[in-house]
């Protein structure tokens, strides 16, 4: 058997994956702008806790104690593929991206973020929605750690 006959094909099929995940996640980052847009979520909360997902590195599920919010209650798990997590009157359980440690402050705005811990802003940066691609769906398992 010619060694080229079966390099070819494997090397069109590596290919064509790269294509498939390059343009789900350009998708995805301009898909995040518009959600964070039309929620508009405006939050200030303490972190209880902050749970790592499994297989999704850098992304979290944090749980909020709400001081304040503009949403009482959101909950779009089984109408959207990809959330940014629950909201009730008093707690929410939101995904998260980046590091943070239990009884540090939160203030949400929109996609921005501000952690405080002590008082003293330790991190501003932009919330984000794990990649959904064509191989992986970390909202699975999101939805299973979310429990409000």
């Amino acid at each position: 058997m010619n060694f080229t006959k079966v390099l070819y094909p494997i090397i069109g099929i590596i290919l064509i994956a790269i294509i498939i995940q390059v343009t789900y996640k350009g998708s995805n980052e301009s898909t995040d702008e518009v959600y964070y847009a039309e929620v508009n979520l405006k939050l200030q909360g303490i972190i209880l806790r902050q749970r790592p997902l499994d297989y999704m590195h850098g992304y979290s599920i944090i749980d909020i104690k709400i001081i304040s919010s503009n949403l009482n209650d959101y909950d779009e798990r089984e109408n959207l593929r990809a959330h940014l997590g629950v909201i009730n009157t008093d707690k929410a359980s939101l995904v998260f991206n980046g590091v943070v440690k239990e009884e540090d402050s939160i203030s949400i705005s929109g996609k921005k973020y501000t952690i405080f811990r002590n008082g003293n802003i330790v991190i501003k940066n932009e919330l984000s929605l794990p990649t959904i691609d064509y191989f992986s769906n970390p909202f699975i398992e999101i939805n299973k750690k979310i429990n409000l």
